[in-house]
This record gives C-alpha cells, structure tokens and sequence, in this order.
C-alpha cells in the first residue's frame, strides 16, 4: 500500500552523516512543505565534529548534568578506515586528498578535518537557508494519539510532539514544545558507550582509572603509565597504535590489549612487540600503599591517591600488577533511543513499565499542540527501546527504518555500517519516497513486522550457535549489524527507487554489485599494505622489531 497522508512538516533529529543525507534527500528530492533538521551541538558533522571540551571538563564517569556539551569519540589524530569513494553523498564527491597524491608515501584514507570539512561543505546550502537549526537538542519525541477510528494499521496519526532545549548563546535550555508531522531520528549511537560487567570495573571508573573511548583525545597524560586497553575493533586498535609510540612503551613495558577473540581482517593492526595480546579481564581491583579495599578512606590526601594501582585478574588466571589505567574500546550500544515515547509497549522478556506520563507543562512553542488534541486525551506513552529489549534494538522497525505502528517515524542510521554515508545516502532517499507516496509498504502491521520476526530469530541463532561457557558471543553477532547480509539489503533499496521511476538520481547510487562490494571489502586490504608501509619507512620492516 502507499501511504494514504503525506507529512507536510517533517523534523530530522541529528546533524551528522545520515541526518544531512536526509535532509538534502526529503528537500531535493521530495516536495514536502517543511524540513528542518535540528542538532544540539555548535555545528555539523556528527562523530566528525571535535569541538572543544568546557573547562573544567565534566567527569565522563559520572552522570552528567545538563549542559551544552556533548563529547565525540573522535580524536584530533584520527584517520579514518574507508575510502573517500565510501565518504560520499550521491551527486558530491569527496574532493581529492593531497595526502593521496604523495609521490612516495600515499595515504587515502581521509583525516577527521577532511572528513569533518566535506561535511560542512555538503551542510552549507541547507544553513543559508535556515533549515539546519544549531544548539537545539531534541529531548522528548512522544507519539500523539490519532482521532477515533485511526491508526489500526499504522497509516494515520497525529504527529509527534517533541520537546526541545534552546542552547543558542550559552543558554540555560529553555524548552519549548512542538508538533510535527512526521520526525526522523538519525543520532546514532555514541552517546551510549558500553561498559562490560567486569567486577571492579565501576569502581574503577569513579577513581577515574578506567575510561572509555568515547573520551580519548589522545595519548597526552599517559606517559609513563601502565595501560591496559580492551577490546581489539578499531577505535582500541587506534589507542594502542597511539599509545605504543610513547618512549615509555617498550617491549619490556608493553601496553596490554585485552581480546576476547582474534580481530576481524578489517580491523587493521600490525604485530607490535610493545604491544602484548592478554586473554580476557575477570577481574579489577584498585590498590594501594594502604592495600586493596581501602581507597574510600577520606583522610588520604592527592599525592597518597596518585599511587593507586589497578590489579588485573585475567581469565587464563595471570595477573597483570601495577596497572595504571584501563581504557575501554567496547563498542556503543546500537539499540537506544531513549528519548522516543510511543503509544505501544515493545518491551521484550519483562513486564511492561510503567507508564510515563507527559509532562504538565506546556512551554510556549512556534509550533504548539493544537488545542483539538486535549493532553488529558493522550494515553500512556512508553520508551520506545529498553534495557528490556532482546536481541537490542530499535523495536517494531520495518526495513530498519519506519516505526510499523506509525510509519511517520523513521531512523536514519539505525544498520551500523561499515560505509554509513553511502548506505545512509541510500536510505534517505527511499524514505523520501515512501513519505511521498511512490513506493509502497506493507499494509498491515503484522506484514510491516515480518522481516523483524525473521531478524530476530537468525541473530539468536547466530548467537546462541557461537556462545559456548567459556566465550560469550561477539557484539558484531548484533540485530542492526547486517554484515553480509547489507549488499542484499541494500540492493532491495536501490530497486524500490529505481522501480519508482527514479532512474535519473538513482545513476549517482552505488550498484552494490558483486563486482563493487568486493571492491569495498578490498579497502581494508589497501589498510593493511598502508601500515606496512609506513612501518617499513620507519625502520620497523612491516612490524616493530
């Protein structure tokens, strides 16, 4: 079926990759009345974005209070892992890296600043003319209840009402309340770092000793320190490339990685002997000159805390003694969205929670509830993801995209790809579509849920085919990371545009082909011959010797 009302006012929550893709995406190729895109930090870019941290800086350990900062996993040093070709937007290359043109040491892979500098030149246009809207972050997007007799099967509604802090200025995020037609969420999922449950580990984030990636900018005040990091996927592989090159990393004062399994071919890292490859952390335990357990004394003062160490117990029974800091390269958790609140419970394996009410307030607003919607009228509105969700994910998605109870709601973003700029290029697009009418959907709920029950059934089994007593199974066995699995989704993508007469635009679209996915998988080879490279050109002859 096609989609019975076109949205005429259309919000995106996010100013990164996918957020712009879609808004140059429902703008250029659509004809809806409205589009704007709100994101809540000083500017564009997303992940590629490295503003500046406040003085003093919060403490990532513990829960933040409300201000206009939020930090990026980036880092100043950072190079990407994909080529320029998988950077770009259909119709706006990527320009030519001079780093690329070096006659005797080409490097291809795009920098953060080039990376965050294509962005804001796809971003300029859309600023000019005011639809990009800075320092506005999207607290609350809460589903508003459709007239008597709508909404059974998803294709009716009235709206979104969402909640937004104006951080303009240095503001104190003053809130006003708006309705919208139809929201896209496209803020990924780095707000939500994950931290294993290992004991000891918390306590060792409120001492400040354990840190995740989320925060790295670098290996700046880790001289001298024993670190150990967890993890073996890139941003881990990334600290301890940088960390290793400290003069205080030598092989008889390695910096430790803790892995769980060998890495994946396309997660680049050379043998290092500063490096050492440890099984597994059972176990952290702070120490000291006063001996493990007595940290929480309140009459030490700095210079006796300073000596703190950590002590590692690994599963193959080692411990590791002397520990300075741990840095966590765990992963981000890919099914959260807590700010979106729909009018159906999708909790899985729990009882439902309690209702969340809306607010009582009503803060004056450019768009404002309409008053035929009485919000003594609302039902109860419950968290659209949850701790509670199994297998984690954004619940009741049809494609991965429109929310099947009310396809006015769409993420942008929600596969993690290893090429999320062409794949969420892609995506935006076919939302653009389906919004206008032109490519149709299921008609019914159930059917819209069909392709999750299949999902969720091959990721237990995946899962629980991998899992043994001793390894858990890998956080790349996950409901929103298709694998191989992405060339045919996005194959199918590609092919409703094209069957909606799109041909013109759609010649910008990668193929997916056979021939062009395996030269995608093939850039990460191109990873490897450029760390051996630029080994061999520092004396190391493709590893540190």
């Amino acid at each position: 079926m096609f989609l019975n009302r076109k949205p005429r006012h259309i919000l995106i929550v996010g100013g990164g990759p996918c957020g712009l893709a879609a808004l140059r995406n429902l703008t250029e190729r659509g004809d809806f009345e409205e589009v704007v895109l709100m994101e809540r930090r000083k500017d564009v870019g997303g992940v590629w974005y490295l503003e500046d941290p406040p003085s003093p800086l919060p403490n990532p350990n513990k829960t933040p209070t409300p201000r206009n900062y939020w930090p990026s996993p980036a880092y100043p040093a950072l190079i990407g892992n994909v080529l320029p070709e998988y950077l770009s937007f259909s119709g706006h290359p990527f320009p030519t890296l001079p780093s690329a043109q070096h006659p005797t040491h080409p490097q291809p892979y795009p920098t953060l600043a080039e990376t965050h500098a294509y962005l804001k030149a796809f971003a300029a246009p859309y600023l000019e003319k005011g639809v990009i809207w800075l320092e506005r972050e999207v607290v609350e997007v809460d589903e508003v209840e459709g007239a008597e007799g709508e909404g059974e099967d998803g294709r009716e509604g009235k709206g979104w009402m969402v909640r937004v802090r104006d951080w303009r200025g240095g503001g104190h995020g003053e809130v006003t309340v708006e309705r919208w037609d139809a929201v896209v969420i496209a803020t990924a999922w780095y707000d939500f770092p994950v931290w294993p449950a290992i004991p000891g580990l918390a306590e060792a984030r409120e001492a400040g000793m354990a840190t995740h990636a989320q925060t790295w900018h670098g290996p700046g005040g880790f001289e001298e320190k024993r670190t150990l990091v967890i993890g073996n996927a890139n941003s881990a592989n990334d600290i301890v490339a940088q960390l290793k090159l400290l003069p205080s990393s030598t092989p008889s004062a390695p910096v430790y990685r803790s892995t769980r399994r060998p890495a994946l071919r396309r997660f680049a890292f050379l043998p290092d002997k500063r490096v050492r490859d440890v099984p597994p952390v059972v176990r952290i335990t702070i120490t000291s000159a006063y001996g493990a357990g007595e940290d929480d004394k309140e009459d030490k003062d700095e210079e006796e805390k300073s000596e703190r160490k950590l002590t590692i117990e690994l599963r193959s029974g080692e411990i590791l003694q002397g520990i300075d800091k741990v840095v966590l390269g765990t992963g981000y958790s890919a099914a959260a969205a807590p700010f979106v609140r729909a009018l159906r419970d999708h909790s899985a394996s729990s009882p439902p929670p309690s209702p969340s009410p809306s607010s009582s307030s009503s803060p004056s607003s450019s768009r404002p509830l309409p008053s035929s919607i009485p919000k003594s009228a609302l039902k109860p509105l419950y968290p659209l993801t949850t701790a509670h969700t199994s297998p984690p994910r954004i619940p009741a998605l049809y494609n991965h995209i429109l929310y099947a109870p009310n396809p006015s709601l769409a993420f942008v973003g929600a596969v993690m790809s290893y090429t999320p700029f062409v794949l969420g290029d892609l995506v935006g697009w076919w939302l653009s579509l389906v919004w206008q009418g032109r490519i149709a959907i299921p008609a019914t709920i159930g059917e819209r849920l069909e392709g999750e029950r299949g999902r969720v059934e091959r990721v237990r089994g995946m899962r629980a085919g991998e899992e043994n007593e001793e390894v858990e199974a890998s956080s790349l066995l996950a409901y929103h990371i298709l694998g191989k699995e992405e060339q045919g989704y996005a194959r199918g993508l590609r092919g409703e545009i094209l069957d909606a007469k799109e041909t013109a635009w759609a010649a910008s679209l990668p193929t997916w082909s056979d021939e062009e996915w395996a030269r995608r998988e093939g850039m990460y080879e191109r990873k490897w011959e450029w760390l051996r490279r630029e080994a061999a050109a520092a004396g190391g002859g493709g590893e540190f010797d």
